[in-house]
C-alpha cells in the first residue's frame, strides 16, 4: 500500500513511474524525471513523541531516495526529493 502512495505522489509531481515486479529488487520504484532515473525505496515509518522520524534501517547504497510513508499517509523523502529533482 505504501508503495502505491509514493507512486501517486511521484506521478502528481510529473515523473514517469515504474514499479519493480521482482521481490528481490534493490529498490521498489524507478522514476524518470527528464533524463534522470531515480531509484526509490518505499517503507513505513512514524514520528516519535519528540517529532523524530523512525523507520527500518535500509542499505542506502541500493537506491537514491528513501520514501518514508507515515501512518497518516504523509511522505518524507530522504534526501529531499526537490533537491534531487532540481539537479536535472
Amino acid at each position: 500500500m505504501h508503495e502505491m502512495l509514493v507512486c501517486v505522489d511521484l506521478l502528481r509531481r510529473g515523473l514517469f513511474v515504474y514499479r519493480s515486479v521482482s521481490p528481490n529488487s534493490p529498490s521498489d520504484i524507478a522514476a524518470l524525471y527528464g533524463k534522470q532515473l531515480i531509484r526509490i525505496e518505499a517503507t513505513t515509518g512514524n514520528c516519535g513523541t519528540t517529532g523524530r522520524l523512525y523507520y527500518p534501517t535500509k542499505n542506502l547504497e541500493q537506491f537514491d531516495v528513501l520514501a518514508v510513508v507515515k501512518h497518516n499517509g504523509e511522505i518524507t523523502y530522504i534526501p529531499d526529493l526537490e533537491t534531487i529533482l532540481s539537479k536535472n
